[in-house]
């Protein structure tokens, strides 16, 4: 039997080995460090709920911990419902002092509201005690409206930091609705008329069947004057009660108030603040959302539906309406007088603030910084301003009263339909008045627009508030859609003063305004005006910082705009050149030599075009004596001058002031082909023996006329010019004096089209005077450098001669004195030159 049995050796453990190391170990192992990880992560917020609750210092067990937060929670859930019920009883009451003001109905006990059924979850102050609560509730302040041993501070406290909610836009255009049913259907009428009716019935019948004769009841039937009247009389009674009830629910007690220190005003200042800070770091978008808060926060949300925006737009434009007529404004003044815990500069106050909210979001609606969202909003947001700064008062400035009405007449300008333009000049009308009836100057920054020329290019020219800064101008703040329409003002008086510079008489549908000559195109003489008036907007055109702030207005800032300031002074320069008086040129040479850093890091070549043409024409007017070097600087710059008018041609297509670019671009050519031209006949010893130029000048100025070839595409007027100085290239290269004399002879000649009537006729001829009449003076000067055998004896005097009377038509001093000079060389009796400047 023993042998039977076999001994049974214990296994050793061996690491590693799966049979031995079965999946309960592992799984134990990995629970513990699950459970581990929960109870730490416990711990931590237990830790974390004791700190909040008795503090950091204190030492108590976990059980203790809960306890306390426990009765923490129960104490915040009773003070929350306590203050819930106070809240609805304190509206409650603001209610029934209103309603109580429109009516003449006893005041009755007001009854103490339950919690709205959305905070079911919230336990009822009578389910909760101190005693188990565990924590002493008289530390938390009682309440004024259920507290009968509250003092009256604590009370005349709370009805101080209360406000009033107002109505909405929506309420506000059903009540109108309802006044314009009363007076349009008369229901008051038709009732009392049938009760009239009816009364007088009875009383016939009763009086005809009590014994009396027929014939005496028709006569006792018949109403006095004084029965007659009385009933219209006291229909029209009620009805002007009824609307008085309304118009003083709307204007007197229908404005929404924000007391000073209440909760609403400390979230809307906290909004604009941290607007005005995005504002100043170039956050439109943050912002507008920012804006938009303060809004509703001074309980006037904007509208989010078609229909509230309709309702909005209906109320907006009724209330403008009562404001024109004066009714509105009398019984906005009233607001505050009738309230006992509101006083009127505390509504005129809340009005101003969202007035000035109102129109900084209208300005980055209109500048594109901010989405439009649904069609009208624009007006919607202009009409709020103009309505809200109106009803402020005198607690908004009067620059910025102004600048709100320009605005509004931004905004009808741009998104109002045809019919309803004519408000826009309405309303520029208004900013302009309100700035003279308060006692304040017009502000530098809106004399524009009190000028004929700036009022009518705001109202007939093409502008919008989505451009850019350009090479000739800068709008200084980007949120502001004055300082863009400006920006764009300025840009027009640059082209019309570029076009009545380099093409008099010349017709351009973009130059609006009354100051032109007969033939409807601005004229030379009228240069030094709008150049003037540039110089004037320039001066006022920069912004400083606090700008961007809400409720700072862009009128009362003051700077410059370099840039325009820069194109002014290259106009004008060119004006006094031509007409050679070099002295008030000089004058200007500070200001052209300083270029503007804006332009010189500028991609676009045109400005440094005109900078080195500049200095070119400059250099050979001052140098006075023609020497080597002189003419070799000039010339040096003048071939770098038509390498960028070259590149800025090229690349003109794609610029978006197409015809202020070209004006400038023909200014260019012309100052470069004139101070070309003036240096190969200084260079000339003898007059009637022109010489030759180099291969080298002849190509550049064979370039600089290939420019002006493209410009004559576009541009009629230049075309003349084209013909000059083709004539003047034949004569650098000493070509045939036949073909030259052709040339020529076209810039005499004045060709009318046969299919005018008469009237067009004097108007095109006249055109063609104004047009050429400077390059007829110039071709003249030129045709006596022709040979002495492609004239007659007698011809070089008749050419002199009427050189002379066009350049003093012109009033071209130099022109006239080199005139004077040719004269003498060929010995031109002095009785056939009389030189005048006229």
């Amino acid at each position: 039997m023993v042998d039977d049995k076999v001994p049974i050796n214990r296994l050793t453990k061996v690491v590693g080995s799966p049979l031995l190391n079965g999946g309960r170990g592992e799984k134990r192992t990995a629970h513990n460090a699950i459970e581990k990880r929960y109870r730490l992560s416990i711990n931590d917020k237990i830790i974390e709920l004791k700190d909040l609750v008795v503090g950091p210092e204190a030492k108590l067990n976990k059980s203790a911990v809960l306890r306390k937060a426990c009765d923490y929670i129960r104490f915040l859930h009773a003070s929350n419902a306590r203050l819930k019920q106070e809240n609805m009883a304190l509206k409650m009451a603001a209610q029934h002092n209103i309603k109580g003001l429109l009516t003449t109905a006893p005041e009755q006990e007001i009854s103490i509201p339950t919690p709205p059924g959305s905070d079911q979850g919230s336990p009822m102050p009578g389910s909760i005690s101190p005693s188990t609560s565990g924590i002493d509730t008289d530390s938390n302040p009682g309440s004024p409206e259920f507290d009968e041993i509250g003092s009256p501070a604590k009370k005349q406290a709370t009805e101080t930091m209360m406000d009033f909610q107002g109505m909405l836009d929506r309420s506000r255009m059903a009540v109108c609705i309802f006044m314009f049913a009363v007076l349009a259907f008369n229901p008051f009428g038709k009732i009392l008329g049938k009760g009239i009716s009816l009364q007088g019935s009875d009383s016939d019948f009763s009086r005809m069947h009590a014994g009396g004769r027929m014939l005496s009841g028709v006569e006792d039937a018949e109403l006095t004057w004084w029965q007659w009247i009385m009933p219209s009389a006291f229909m029209w009674l009620v009805n002007t009660v009824i609307v008085c009830v309304i118009l003083a629910r709307l204007f007197v007690f229908g404005e929404p108030v924000t007391k000073p220190l209440s909760e609403s005003s400390v979230r809307y200042w906290r909004w604009r603040k941290q607007a005005d800070l995005d504002l100043a770091r170039g956050k439109y978008v943050e912002a507008g959302t920012n804006l938009r808060n303060a809004l509703r926060a001074l309980n006037r949300p904007l509208p989010t539906s078609k229909f509230d925006l309709v309702a909005s737009l209906f109320w907006q434009s009724f209330r403008q309406f009562l404001h024109r007529i004066h009714v509105g404004r009398w019984l906005g003044d009233r607001a505050g007088q009738f309230w006992g815990h509101v006083s009127t500069k505390e509504v005129r106050t809340s009005a101003r603030d969202a007035a000035v909210v109102y129109h900084k979001l209208h300005q980055l609606h209109l500048t594109g910084h901010v989405k439009a969202g649904i069609r009208g909003t624009g007006i919607h947001l202009a009409l709020s301003a103009v309505n809200l700064a109106e009803a402020a008062a005198d607690t908004v400035s009067t620059e910025t009263l102004a600048e709100v009405y320009a605005t509004c007449a931004v905004a009808i300008k741009l998104h109002a339909f045809a019919v309803l333009q004519f408000a826009a000049r309405y309303f520029v009308c208004r900013a302009r008045r309100v700035c003279t009836t308060r006692g304040a100057n017009t502000p530098s920054s809106m004399r524009w627009l009190c000028h004929p020329q700036g009022h009518r290019f705001f109202v007939d020219g093409r502008w919008d508030c989505f451009g850019r800064d350009s090479i000739f101008s800068t709008s200084g703040n980007e949120a502001d859609p004055l300082a863009h329409v400006t920006r764009a003002f300025r840009e027009h008086l640059l082209e019309t003063s570029l076009y009545s510079l380099v093409t008099p008489g010349y017709q351009n549908n973009n130059i609006v305004g009354p100051n032109k000559g007969r033939d409807g195109a601005p004229h030379s003489s009228d240069a030094l005006q709008y150049i003037q008036l540039l110089t004037e907007c320039s001066a006022s055109a920069a912004v400083c910082p606090r700008a961007f702030a809400v409720g700072s207005s862009m009128i009362d800032i003051g700077g410059m705009d370099e840039v325009s300031r820069w194109w002014a002074a290259i106009s004008a320069v060119g004006v006094h050149w031509l007409s050679g008086d070099d002295i008030a040129a000089e004058k200007l040479y500070s200001v052209l030599d300083s270029f503007p850093k804006l332009l010189q890091i500028d991609d676009d070549p045109l400005a440094r075009a005109v900078f080195i043409a500049y200095k070119a024409r400059k250099w050979f007017i001052v140098s006075g004596s023609v020497t080597g070097a002189c003419c070799f600087n000039c010339i040096k710059q003048c071939n770098r001058a038509g390498e960028l008018l070259k590149e800025s041609i090229s690349l003109s297509t794609e610029s978006h002031n197409s015809s202020i670019v070209q004006g400038v671009q023909l200014l260019v050519c012309d100052w470069l082909l004139t101070t070309r031209t003036e240096v190969w006949q200084q260079e000339q010893a003898d007059p009637d023996d022109p010489a030759c130029v180099s291969d080298e000048e002849l190509l550049a100025f064979q370039r600089d006329l290939s420019s002006l070839r493209k410009l004559s595409q576009s541009l009629k007027a230049a075309l003349p010019r084209v013909f000059l100085h083709e004539a003047t290239s034949r004569l650098m290269a000493g070509a045939s004096p036949a073909r030259t004399q052709q040339l020529l002879d076209r810039n005499l000649r004045r060709r009318i089209p046969q299919n005018l009537n008469n009237s067009d006729i004097e108007e095109e001829v006249g055109v063609q005077e104004v047009e050429s009449e400077r390059e007829r003076a110039q071709a003249l000067m030129m045709a006596c450098r022709l040979p002495p055998q492609m004239s007659t004896p007698g011809h070089l005097t008749s050419l002199l001669s009427q050189a002379a009377q066009s350049y003093s038509r012109l009033n071209d001093r130099k022109g006239l004195q080199n005139c004077h000079n040719m004269m003498l060389k060929h010995h031109v009796p002095e009785a056939s030159h009389p030189i005048s400047v006229h």
